[in-house]
């Protein structure tokens, strides 16, 4: 059985403001100081795929990744592209820019049914995210499946959500089987959350998560970690998956309803697994 996983935002908002022109850049400050490395990898890891800001699509695959499709489900090409961004933690000088109109309710998608060496038992994800300020605490917007979206193949798992919620700008994550149960969040107490939420829009983050599957699928063995900024920001050993494996991705950078034209900046995604 394959685990799907879905990530989403909202964050502080500023006063509604028009949608940007395709190189806008929101002006920021210099960056926070990130570890540019992997400082939570496991050992032993396989890599998966690795971006660093400056691909969008090449030779029909996201990212540049070779497991992902090509970009679909967006009326404008430009709500997708490749900005310059000197700020970005990587280096690259470069980032993938996400626009969600208030008109359009999404930016796009993009599948990765399987990954290459899959199902792994073990599955570190790292992204660094900017979100700016625009009207991320108005509503809720979906970052990525692990298996593949709902009604799309290898969705036998029910989604476990990642997002940022509207109250106090808080990760979490919601593992949906049959009922609603946190696995991760980042406003509680340890240890499933940090003493201090430590999500803020205007900066920087670097997210990091590592799941490992369950024994057999329902055993409600299954762990997960959480860091943001290297920093510890969740833990959980009884983590009802619904999987033995984790398998194939969807990024998906769509929402129900987007009041205020919103943005994000991706400056890195690194996927790796580990039988």
């Amino acid at each position: 059985m394959r685990i799907v996983l879905l990530m989403c935002t909202g964050s502080t908002a500023d006063a509604p403001r028009t949608r940007a022109a395709p190189n806008d850049m929101t002006p920021v400050a210099a960056p926070v100081p990130l570890d540019t490395t992997y400082p939570n990898r496991p050992s032993n890891m396989r890599l998966i795929g690795h971006f660093d800001g400056t691909v969008k699509e090449a030779d029909g695959h996201a990212f540049g990744i070779a497991d992902f499709g090509n970009w679909f489900d967006h009326n404008v090409p430009t709500d997708i592209q490749v900005v310059g961004d000197r700020t970005n933690p990587t280096g690259s000088g470069k980032a993938l820019r996400f626009t969600y109109p208030s008109s359009d309710n999404k930016s796009g998608a993009a599948n990765a049914d399987t990954f290459t060496g899959g199902p792994y038992r073990e599955l570190y994800v790292l992204m660094r995210v900017f979100f700016e300020r625009s009207g991320w605490e108005t509503f809720g917007n979906r970052f990525f499946y692990i298996g593949a979206a709902k009604n799309q193949r290898h969705h036998n798992a029910s989604p476990t959500q990642f997002y940022v919620d509207r109250n106090g700008s808080a990760l979490r994550v919601v593992v949906q089987n049959g009922v609603k149960e946190i696995a991760l969040a980042s406003y509680r107490p340890p240890p499933i959350g940090a003493s201090v939420n430590p999500i803020a829009p205007g900066r920087w983050l670097t997210l990091e998560f590592h799941f490992v599957a369950e024994s057999a699928p329902g055993a409600r063995n299954g762990r997960a970690r959480m860091w943001v900024n290297a920093q510890p920001a969740g833990s959980n050993n009884a983590v009802r998956w619904n999987t033995s494996g984790f398998d194939g991705m969807q990024w998906f950078a769509e929402a129900h309803r987007v009041p205020v034209t919103s943005y994000y900046r991706l400056g890195e995604l690194y996927i790796a697994g580990k039988k």
